[in-house]
C-alpha cells in the first residue's frame, strides 16, 4: 500500500516538471501569455511609461487624430488616449484577477467539501450552488451595483462572490474522480484523516482544474467590468476601458480611434487569457499526461 502511496504522490511531480515542456507545444497559448505578460507590465508601469496625465484636459486638442504627440489620438475633453489605456489596464487587470481570486477561494473549498465527503454534505451544498446558478447573474451584478454603488472594490467582490458556482461544480467533479485512486485508498489504510487526504492528497491532482478555470474566469470578469462601466455603472473616478467605449459613443463617426483602440484593448485582453487558459488545460490536464 506504501508503494501504491509513493506513486500517487510522484504523479503530481512528475507533471510539474512536464508543464512548461507541454505549455510551450501550444503556440497560442504561448502567445496568450505573452500578450498577457506585456498587459501586466503595462499596468505596473502605468505611472512611469504614460506620456500624459490621463485625467489631464486639454481643449486646444480635442478628438486630435493619432499622431506622433499623441499615438493613439485624444478624446472629446483633449486627454491622450494612449496614457487613459495605460491606466485603464490596471483597473481590469486589477478587478479581473481579484474577481478571479474571490471566486477561486470561495468555490475551491466548497467544492473540494462536497465532492470528497458526498452523501448528504455533497446533497446539500449543491442545492445551494443550483440555486446560484439558476439566477441571471449579470443582471444580479447590476442590481446589486445600483444599490451599493459602482466602486472598483464593489464590483470586485460583486462579480467575485456571484462566480464561485462553476468552480465549486468544477472541483467537486474532480474530487468524486480522485477520491477513489488507489494512492488515496493508500492513505486511508495507513491511517491519514480526511482533511490531511484532502489537502496533502488529491488537492494537489485537482487544483489544476480551477487554475485553468480562474484563468477564463479572469477573462470573463474584464468584459463584466467592462459591460457595467459601458452603462455607466462603473467607478466614475476611476479610469476604464468600458467608460473610454461608453465616452466614444457620441463621437465614433467624427473620432473612430476614441472607440477602436478601447474596443481592441478588451478584445486582446480577452482573446489573450482564453488562450492561456487553453494552454493551461492542455498542460495540466491529467488526461493527457501520457499522450
Amino acid at each position: 500500500m506504501s508503494n501504491n502511496h509513493s506513486k500517487g504522490k510522484k504523479t503530481v511531480l512528475v507533471s510539474t516538471r512536464k508543464f512548461w515542456w507541454r505549455f510551450k507545444k501550444n503556440r497560442a497559448a504561448v502567445g496568450g501569455l505573452l500578450i498577457t505578460i506585456a498587459f501586466a507590465l503595462m499596468a505596473l508601469s502605468a505611472s512611469v511609461i504614460s506620456p500624459f496625465d490621463p485625467f489631464n484636459m486639454n481643449f486646444l486638442e480635442v478628438f486630435h487624430p493619432p499622431s506622433p504627440s499623441h499615438l493613439m489620438g485624444t478624446d472629446r475633453f483633449g486627454r491622450d488616449i494612449l496614457s487613459r489605456i495605460f491606466w485603464g489596464t490596471r483597473i481590469s487587470l486589477l478587478i479581473g484577477f481579484a474577481s478571479a481570486g474571490i471566486a477561486t477561494l470561495v468555490g475551491v473549498p466548497v467544492g473540494s467539501i462536497s465532492g470528497y465527503f458526498g452523501g448528504r454534505v455533497d446533497e446539500v451544498i449543491m442545492r445551494g450552488v443550483d440555486v446560484f446558478l439558476v439566477i441571471p447573474t449579470f443582471f444580479l451584478i447590476l442590481l446589486i451595483v445600483s444599490i451599493f454603488g459602482g466602486s472598483v472594490w464593489n464590483v470586485m467582490a460583486v462579480i467575485g462572490l456571484t462566480s464561485w458556482p462553476s468552480t465549486a461544480r468544477l472541483m467537486r467533479a474532480e474530487f468524486l474522480s480522485f477520491k477513489e485512486q488507489d494512492f488515496v485508498e493508500a492513505a486511508r489504510s495507513v491511517g491519514v484523516g480526511e482533511f490531511r487526504i484532502i489537502l496533502r492528497e488529491i488537492m494537489p491532482n485537482a487544483i489544476f482544474a480551477a487554475i485553468v478555470n480562474a484563468s477564463m474566469q479572469v477573462a470573463g470578469a474584464i468584459m463584466t467590468e467592462s459591460s457595467l462601466s459601458f452603462l455607466g455603472l462603473g467607478d466614475p473616478n476611476s479610469i476604464s476601458w468600458g467608460f473610454m467605449l461608453r465616452d466614444a459613443l457620441e463621437s465614433s463617426r467624427i473620432a473612430p480611434w476614441n472607440a477602436i483602440f478601447p474596443g481592441l484593448m478588451i478584445t486582446l485582453v480577452v482573446v489573450s487569457f482564453n488562450l492561456l487558459g487553453d494552454g493551461l488545460n492542455d498542460a495540466l490536464n491529467p488526461h493527457l499526461k501520457e499522450k
